[in-house]
């Protein structure tokens, strides 16, 4: 049997433990969240602006071919 001391020093370990994992993945979390939120507004703010038929063009008038 463990002492009332012992249970409580292995539960702030176990504690702990989890905090030490989730401040590892938590950093990892939020670059895959920025990365996910510069990628959605750059899909969904230049729509209006965007035209394939106008790029098209461009490259066109770039590139001799």
């Amino acid at each position: 049997m463990m002492t009332k001391e012992e249970v409580g020093e292995t539960k702030v370990l176990n504690s702990l433990r989890k905090s030490w994992r989730m401040a590892l993945i938590a950093p990892k979390l939020v670059w895959m969240m920025g990365i996910l939120w510069i990628y959605l507004l750059g899909r969904l703010l230049p729509l209006p602006f965007y035209s394939p038929r106008k790029e098209r063009a461009l490259f066109k008038e770039i590139l001799p071919f």
